[in-house]
């Protein structure tokens, strides 16, 4: 095999001579000593007399015709500077070997139309092969089931992802992890009132603190229902939840405590009535009592629309009684549910202020639940109900808030949170 040999000269004119697998190397010159860089293979070109490499481009032909052929397959028309059609067909050498009968070529002019001729791509000029279709007769025809399908790639609503809560297994609920953390919080939230209560007596300052703790019990009953309601979630929100002043507790506050207020007014009334008529009278227990289960009635119902229907004007009582004959059976459910959470988590409260009813009405130390004791229990049991009854009309209010006949009704489906994101 015949191989290259590496000439080049010094540049004191001593002239090497050596073999191609030295290229790349360095050897030194016998005669001046220098130590020379040994060109590679694709540098000998490049090499001039004196030793020195020649690193300038080498000049660059021109193609004249190459404007010409660019023109003619890159421009944006279908002719050429002298009104010719340009045709960007594959010519017989390009389409030799293939099984496609070829239109004859005819002085540059397309040939005549005919069913055989072959077709190309107006863009690429490339040859469009037809495709052969087997038509079945009748009685061969493919049933619908036998043709493939492709697969769905996605699967909504399966699974744990498909789990919806009911009303009756927001017990279960409740008792996760997740929310019973946060009904952890609620509790030490009154026992932070009691704290309050009690130093209140010495510092009267800390009434401010104390005054603050039944507030922000209001805003986070009303942020249960907003979540799982018209924010469409199945989990306790966190304890004040982002805390933004309007949505999670001013605004969050001043509508669960208008609906409360609006509710038991019935109620209040019947009181300033009587307040000045003996306690054994009848006619005291009867309106007492009687304003108490009206207020009962009708404070579902209004607490719902206060919190979730965004507009004052939807407590108008046509509107009220509306929602409650919407809701049919269920809102006796509610109705049941909002009285127990009411006399459990009531008396809870009152046995927590022992101090405070006890130095005012002395008499009421006899009573079974002013005891810190019953009254912890009670406000366990209270908590636990309270966020059951916030989740049940939450619920109601997601099953049929589009047959209120509400006026200026908002519903957000996703969380407030992902909104900000």
């Amino acid at each position: 095999m015949e191989t290259t040999t590496i000439k080049f000269p010094c540049r004191c004119g001593h002239r090497f001579s050596l073999e191609p697998d030295l290229a790349g190397g360095v050897i030194q010159c016998p005669s001046c000593k220098r130590l020379n860089d040994i060109p590679t293979l694709s540098e000998l070109s490049a090499l001039l007399d004196d030793g020195t490499i020649d690193l300038r481009d080498e000049p660059q032909t021109v193609d004249r015709n190459r404007e010409k052929i660019l023109r003619r397959v890159f421009s944006p028309t279908r002719a050429d500077l002298d009104g010719n059609d340009i045709d960007l067909r594959n010519t017989p050498e390009e389409l030799a070997g293939l099984d496609a009968e070829l239109a004859p070529l005819n002085s540059g002019k397309r040939p005549a139309m005919r069913v055989a001729r072959p077709r190309y791509d107006p863009e690429t000029g490339e040859l469009i092969r037809p495709l052969d279709i087997e038509r079945a007769g009748a009685d061969e025809a493919t049933p619908p089931q036998a043709i493939p399908v492709a697969k769905r790639a996605l699967a909504y609503a399966t699974g744990e992802s498909a789990r919806r809560v009911t009303a009756g297994s927001i017990f279960i609920e409740l008792c996760r992890p997740m929310n019973m953390f946060v009904m952890f919080f609620v509790v030490l939230a009154h026992v932070y009132a009691y704290v309050a209560m009690m130093v209140t007596s010495i510092f009267f300052i800390m009434f401010l603190a104390w005054f603050a703790a039944p507030f922000a019990l209001l805003a986070h009953y009303a942020n249960v229902i907003d979540d799982i309601g018209p924010c469409d979630r199945d989990e306790l929100p966190r304890p004040l939840r982002n805390v933004d002043f309007h949505d999670d507790l001013w605004g969050a506050m001043v509508a669960i405590a208008s609906g409360l207020m609006i509710g038991f007014s019935p109620w209040i009334i019947t009181i300033a009535v009587t307040f000045n008529m003996p306690d054994e009278s009848p006619l005291h227990l009867i309106l007492n009592a009687l304003g108490l289960f009206v207020s009962l009635l009708f404070a579902p119902a209004i607490v719902l629309t206060t919190t979730t229907s965004g507009s004052i004007f939807n407590v108008r009582p046509d509107r009220v009684l509306s929602v409650i004959n919407t809701l049919g059976f269920r809102y006796i459910l509610l109705m049941v549910l909002g009285m127990v959470t009411f006399v459990v988590y009531g008396l809870g409260i009152l046995g927590g202020n022992l101090p405070f009813l006890a130095y005012t009405f002395p008499s009421l130390k006899t009573l079974w639940f002013l005891n810190y004791t019953v009254s912890a229990a009670l406000i366990l049991l209270g908590v636990f109900l309270a966020h059951w009854y916030c989740w049940y009309t939450a619920m109601l209010y997601r099953e049929y808030h589009t047959q209120f006949p509400w006026v200026n009704q908002r519903h957000v489906s996703t969380p407030r949170a992902a909104q900000r994101a």
